[in-house]
């Protein structure tokens, strides 16, 4: 059994036919869509279109009816992508605070090294060690400054993206039919 899956969306036609993907074999009631997670870039798709349906064909048609089926696993799927996602925003953020409270502590202690061992010393290698100090102070406040500034925005995007997914419509047809 062998399936295509097919974005069609209300943006470029052109380049929808670029998204077309063939996959084999077809999963069935019992296996999860993972296939999705390779062949389908949500952050594309997001790009390309703004309004879109999936439409999934096969060759051949099972005894029973597989819409329900396929749509509420696909559905399930990004609803659980949309989760897993937020959940990474949190661990990020997290982390964020961690590293903030690291960040500040290992500043605040090199800037106190910096006044109590040398004060106002004067001569060259005063100099190097009082600005060397500092710079490792906020070398430390790098990686949460990253977070804050600029790690947390894809997260945000791409659990936006598979909630819209979530709710996408879906469509089941036999090979040859559109």
């Amino acid at each position: 059994m062998r399936s295509t899956l097919e974005t069609v969306g209300s943006g470029d036609f052109e380049s929808a036919s670029t998204s077309f993907v063939k996959i084999t074999p077809v999963p069935t009631a019992s296996r999860t869509f993972h296939f999705l997670s390779i062949c389908y870039t949500p952050i594309q798709c997001e790009a390309r279109f703004h309004v879109f349906k999936l439409r999934i064909h096969l060759d051949q048609w099972p005894a029973e009816d597989p819409q329900a089926i396929i749509r509420t696993a696909i559905h399930n799927y990004f609803a659980h992508r949309a989760k897993i996602t937020g959940l990474e925003f949190k661990r990020l953020l997290r982390q964020g605070r961690t590293s903030l409270f690291i960040g500040l502590l290992f500043l605040a202690a090199c800037l106190f090294l910096n006044k109590i061992l040398l004060g106002h010393e004067a001569g060259t290698w005063a100099a190097v060690v009082r600005e060397s100090l500092t710079i490792a102070g906020w070398v430390a406040m790098w990686r949460p400054m990253q977070i804050y500034l600029y790690d947390w925005w894809p997260l945000l995007q791409l659990r936006r993206v598979f909630t819209k997914l979530t709710h996408m419509p879906v469509e089941v047809v036999r090979k040859g039919k559109s």
